[in-house]
C-alpha cells in the first residue's frame, strides 16, 4: 500500500490495519495522522457544527491522530515535515508516541501520528522552487483549453498507446509559460530550467484524464513513480513482509 504525507483518514486507517496483521507493505513516506469520528449536527441557520465524538485505532491499539493543539503546526504540518528533513531522511522522523505496539508476527510499530511505512521512499524535490508551485495550480484550465482546440491521432488511440507516444513539446510548454504569466505567475528562466520535465508530465497527465478519466491520469503520473517502481520490486521479490519471531 503506498502512502504520504497527503494520506488522510480513511486512507491511513486501512494503511495501519494491513501493517498490523502483517498482510501487506506499506510504502512511502509518514501519513497525515487524522483519525477523528465526528457526528454533523444541523443548525437553525443553515450551518452545522461538527462535532468530535471518537478516535479511529489500528487492530494492535495505535491511535493514528496527531496532537492538534497547536492550530497553525497542525495546519502546516507538510511545510514542517519538508523544513525539518523527515520527507526526505527517515532518520529525522520523530515519534509522537514512544509506546510501543506490535503487529500480528511480533513487529514494532508506533502510533501518535499517522502511520510510519516500512520501505521509506524520499520525496523529490528536484523540480521544486516557487514557479513550479505557481505555474502548476493553472495547468487543469490551460490543458482543457488546449485540449479542445489541438485534436491529435494520439487522443483516439487506446490508452497504452497514448502513454508512449504522446509528447509535450517545447512550444506548448511555452503556451503555458505564456498563459500562466497573464494569470500573473512570472516567468522565471531558472526556475523553469528546473521543472521543465515536471511540468512537461503534469501536462501530460492532464490530458490523459480528459482523454481517459483517473485511469489515464494515474497511468501517467506512475509510469516513474519512484514508489510504484519500489512497490513493484518488493512484490516481485517474494520476500514475505514478517516472519514470526
Amino acid at each position: 500500500m503506498l502512502i504520504d504525507e497527503g494520506s488522510a483518514s480513511a486512507s491511513e486507517i486501512v494503511a495501519g490495519a494491513i501493517q498490523d496483521w502483517d498482510r501487506g507493505w506499506v510504502i512511502g513516506r509518514r501519513s497525515f495522522g487524522k483519525g477523528l469520528v465526528q457526528e454533523q449536527y444541523p443548525r437553525g441557520d443553515g450551518g452545522a457544527l461538527r462535532l468530535t465524538v471518537a478516535r479511529y485505532f489500528t487492530p494492535s491499539g495505535r491511535c493514528i491522530q496527531r496532537d492538534y493543539k497547536n492550530d497553525h503546526d497542525y495546519d502546516h504540518d507538510a511545510d514542517r515535515r519538508y523544513k525539518n528533513g523527515e520527507l526526505s531522511d527517515a532518520s529525522k522522523i520523530k515519534l509522537a508516541d514512544s509506546t510501543k505496539f506490535y503487529t500480528g508476527q511480533g513487529r514494532i510499530v508506533y502510533g501518535g501520528g499517522g502511520i510510519t511505512p516500512d520501505v521509506f521512499i524520499p520525496i523529490d524535490t528536484s523540480f521544486s522552487n516557487d514557479f513550479y508551485y505557481g505555474i502548476r495550480q493553472h495547468i487543469p484550465q490551460f490543458v482543457t483549453r488546449w485540449t479542445e482546440s489541438h485534436r491529435q491521432p494520439a487522443f483516439s488511440t487506446p490508452l497504452a498507446e497514448f502513454v508512449k507516444h504522446f509528447t509535450v513539446s517545447d512550444e506548448v510548454l511555452e503556451e503555458l509559460v505564456r498563459y500562466a504569466e497573464k494569470q500573473g505567475i512570472a516567468r522565471s528562466e531558472t526556475g523553469l530550467k528546473q521543472c521543465r520535465a515536471e511540468l512537461k508530465l503534469q501536462f501530460k497527465a492532464r490530458v490523459a484524464k480528459i482523454l481517459f478519466g483517473d485511469e489515464g491520469l494515474y497511468t501517467v503520473l506512475n509510469d516513474d513513480d519512484p514508489a510504484v517502481e519500489k512497490a513493484l520490486q518488493v512484490l516481485r521479490s517474494g520476500q514475505p513482509v514478517a516472519t514470526r519471531k
